[in-house]
């Protein structure tokens, strides 16, 4: 059992937060938020603004930016359960984790200033440097990002605690997102509106990036960790080990489904408010309304989990997701207070990500309990292959139709445009997100399994701290 994890600190005060002093009950929360925000500056203006920066600063085609975007994911989609599997053989004084925070840091804010240059006049010197700095970029976010993700289930093994701390990431999204969300798009605008606008606003998000992983690092100390004599899991090892935890796999092929149906539309989403509404002024309150709605799921989620399972709370995420983007199609362009209500309810309907986290860490202790060995780093890499997988196909493939129906710069905006454009962004997306609830029928993590799961590996835990005094 010494390949096992186990816990560090004192058994009674991982089991018990109350006992703990609050600074280092709440210490983590807040840091554990800041990492999730220092991120979201990277990702958000990455996600959102990248594909519009290329084709309408850049002046490369949709076409050539679908395939640019589905490349780097596909290698991003690849890199990450090899970084999970770093993580997982990381040996540090600072942790598994949170080494990757502080030696991420300078090359994720170098790489995102260079992203939003333009080297050359050509085609195709712009896409040799656009390729280059893309995927240089999303090899080191994936890095950090699957570190930040593991994270949780080093902080603490109590899974009520992770729910905590996951609210507190989600928290710390929706307060990044909103701030972004409500100046990106006037910043760009007051910096040029070209290809200088997006470049000074960019170097602005990550130069903020900085002390917010900072303060994640000295935060969020890990106080579940491998056993001193644990040895190395190879990759060969991990990848049989997650082929046969058919629950993860389950969970992760939701995922693959659910995410590429919502990065599809929030890729894109600003092409729905420009020129299907036609209202390139509501972009910013529109993203403020959508990042606004994703204030309440942190609330509710910890009390929803209480008395539903991961999995149908998971299934009415989406089928909300998916009524409320095909009611939005159906929306007159004019109505822009229906909109802005769906919109925000869209953002409500994101709930998805805090349950996803808490069940990707429920399919960790599944793991350590099936074989006795407890996974982080590999799990959530493979949960983060299905994300960025995910990106691959919904973000490219919704920028891939956006050419197909006709979208190009200077196209005419017609009305039958503004329908094309409307059932990219919002129809398709919809109808996938409601048929994909389907994959989850065969999970079977229920509370009432995990809790006889968690207990089960306690006992494993206590077991091995006995052998190591």
């Amino acid at each position: 059992m010494s390949n096992a994890i186990s816990s560090l600190a004192d058994t009674e005060q991982q089991h018990d937060a109350q006992k703990r002093p609050l600074v280092e009950k709440w210490f983590p929360r807040f840091g554990y938020a800041s990492a999730e925000i220092g991120t979201i500056l990277i990702f958000e203006i990455i996600s959102s603004y990248l594909g519009l920066y290329y084709t309408d600063a850049v002046g490369l085609a949709p076409a050539i930016v679908a395939a640019l975007m589905l490349i780097v994911r596909i290698i991003q989609s690849v890199g990450t359960p090899i970084a999970g599997n770093i993580i997982d053989r990381t040996k540090s004084r600072f942790g598994l984790c949170r080494p990757w925070l502080l030696w991420g840091l300078p090359f994720l804010v170098v790489l995102s200033i260079l992203t939003f240059t333009t080297v050359g006049h050509t085609t195709v010197t712009k896409v040799l440097w656009a390729g280059f700095t893309y995927i240089c970029l999303s090899v080191v976010f994936t890095m950090v990002d699957t570190a930040k993700g593991t994270l949780v289930n080093t902080i603490s093994a109590d899974m009520n605690e992770r729910v905590v701390l996951n609210s507190y990431r989600s928290m710390g999204s929706s307060v990044g997102r909103l701030v972004l969300s409500g100046i990106t798009m006037p910043l760009i605008l007051f910096f040029g509106n070209g290809a200088r606008g997006y470049f000074t606003t960019n170097l602005i998000f990550a130069i903020a990036t900085i002390p917010f992983l900072l303060f994640a690092f000295v935060a969020c100390k890990e106080h579940v960790a491998v056993a001193p004599d644990a040895p190395k899991i190879t990759v060969k090892e991990s990848l049989v080990s997650l082929m046969r935890n058919s629950q993860l796999l389950w969970f992760v092929l939701f995922n693959l489904v659910a995410t590429g149906a919502t990065l599809w539309r929030v890729s894109i989403s600003t092409y729905y408010y420009i020129y299907s509404v036609e209202r390139p002024d509501l972009v910013s309150p529109m993203l403020m309304a959508f990042t606004a709605g994703q204030f309440i799921p942190p609330l509710i989620v910890p009390f929803i989990l209480k008395y539903f399972s991961k999995k149908t709370a998971l299934m009415f995420g989406s089928i909300m997701q998916g009524v409320i983007l095909i009611a939005m199609h159906f929306t007159p362009y004019d109505n822009v207070v229906l909109i802005g209500v769906l919109t925000f309810m869209f953002g409500v309907s994101m709930m998805g990500s805090i349950i996803g986290f808490s069940a990707c860490s429920d399919c960790i202790e599944y793991d350590y309990y099936r074989n006795g060995r407890r996974m982080p780093g590999t799990v959530v890499g493979a949960v983060s292959l299905s994300v960025a997988a995910g990106m691959a196909i919904g973000g490219s493939l919704g920028m891939f139709l956006l050419g197909v129906v006709g979208y190009h710069k200077g196209v005419v905006m017609d009305m039958a445009m503004r329908s094309n454009i409307s059932l990219v962004v919002n129809l398709i997306p919809g109808i996938i997100m409601i048929a994909g609830i389907v994959i989850l029928i065969p999970y079977k993590l229920s509370n009432k399994r995990m809790l006889e799961i968690q207990e089960a590996n306690k006992l494993k835990d206590d077991a091995i701290e006995s052998d190591v005094a």
